[in-house]
């Protein structure tokens, strides 16, 4: 495993065109670290804008089942969205994923939270409220705070009290 993480990450790193196959493996890996290395490097060649469009193309579906399969899902969300915009946040508010049994939902909204989407102020509270019935411990209550940031960012004045009376 040690030498698979080094070798996924080295050639993530180099965001050659060449490098989708290896790291669509090193996404299968069952090692956690291998798979964290190869996104790692994925991030540090998105860093450096030295990703070639057609491997963000091909490398969007792998990424996609690590955040189904909920693996790595911290790095996955952040580098699907980077991957493609559009088609992460189609992905994000699905019903399969936008609501508060999603085992990735804190992953998701910090990501849509940072980027600043604007996510429909109905789906979040109905998102709030779900995940305010439940018990609330951790992820629940980062996913709660996520999805209070994501509503502040609309900055509606009929929704001070309301956020005033969570923070």
């Amino acid at each position: 495993p040690q030498i698979r993480k080094d070798a996924a990450l080295a050639i993530a790193k180099t965001g050659a065109s060449t490098i989708t196959p290896h790291l669509r493996k090193a996404f299968l890996d069952p090692d956690e670290y291998v798979r964290s290395y190869a996104l790692m490097g994925l991030e540090f060649a998105l860093n450096r804008s030295e990703l070639p469009e057609s491997v963000q193309t091909e490398l969007f579906p792998s990424i996609l089942e690590l955040l189904r399969a909920d693996r790595n899902a911290d790095k996955a969300a952040d580098i699907l969205y980077r991957l493609d915009a559009a088609r992460a946040k189609d992905f994000f508010l699905s019903k399969g994923v936008f609501n508060s049994e999603t085992a990735i939902i804190h992953e998701v909204l910090k990501v849509l939270a940072n980027a600043k989407v604007p996510v429909p102020r109905s789906g979040l509270k109905a998102l709030i409220d779900s995940l305010e019935k439940q018990e609330l411990k951790y992820p629940k209550t980062y996913a709660l705070g996520e999805a209070l940031r994501l509503l502040g960012q609309h900055r509606q004045e009929d929704d001070r009290n309301f956020l005033r009376s969570r923070t």
